[in-house]
């Protein structure tokens, strides 16, 4: 009779640290770029997930606007979860730009392409997402997906295009300045005549060097 209290009592102990394990998992699935839309205990584990973006430090995101972001809502990899029809609403947002709105639905996952508002450095594009999954009985967020109960939305800065250095050696310094312009740098300090139509012999950084947007230049004339 011991025994068989004991099996009992291991077995209830071990049901509980698993429910405790998997609710810590689940607890820890959401990240910058990552939306976890399980119920509780990590059940049925559909997600939504941003791509095109870089993470930087305390988890922000930022994207480059000639890039092309990307959202997804997925069914889980649950044997048999991939035949469910999805259904996917996303906005996106930006200070002082009408918002956007784009949606779409295809069974086992959607992807959608979403267009930046205001692309100009500097905007702040707020993407909001609604979903759902299983055939429309699964819905996300609600009060059923603990970690996403409520709208969690992806905020995304957009940033310009790097300077990357064109060749100018061999040009009208006039010239060179319509080059550098074109590919988002600045003309720095000239070494010698700074008329229009000096040409320039040397350059600094060489060709191909990516530098951030707005960059100088250095050039030598003669």
């Amino acid at each position: 009779m011991r025994t068989r209290h004991f099996v009992v009592g291991f077995v209830v102990l071990l049901v509980a640290a698993l429910a405790v394990s998997a609710a810590s998992l689940s607890s820890a699935a959401n990240s910058p770029t990552f939306r976890d839309c399980s119920f509780v205990g990590g059940l049925d584990p559909d997600f939504v997930q941003l791509t095109g973006t870089s993470v930087g430090s305390g988890g922000t995101l930022t994207a480059k606007s000639t890039k092309t972001v990307k959202l997804e809502a997925s069914e889980s990899s649950d044997p048999g979860d991939s035949s469910g029809h999805d259904t996917f609403k996303v906005t996106v947002a930006a200070p002082g730009s009408p918002a956007r709105k784009v949606s779409g639905a295809a069974t086992g996952k959607v992807i959608l392409k979403l267009p930046l508002v205001g692309s100009a450095t500097g905007k702040t594009n707020t993407v909001s997402w609604a979903a759902t999954f299983d055939n429309g009985n699964h819905s996300c967020p609600s009060s059923q997906t603990p970690q996403n109960i409520t709208p969690h939305p992806f905020v995304i800065k957009v940033t310009g295009p790097a300077c990357v250095v064109p060749k100018i050696v061999g040009k009208k310094l006039k010239k060179a300045k319509k080059a550098l312009k074109k590919a988002d740098c600045k003309l720095g300090k000239v070494k010698g005549p700074k008329e229009d139509s000096a040409m320039v012999i040397k350059q600094n950084p060489s060709v191909g060097t990516r530098l951030a947007p707005s960059s100088k230049v250095k050039v030598t004339t003669q």
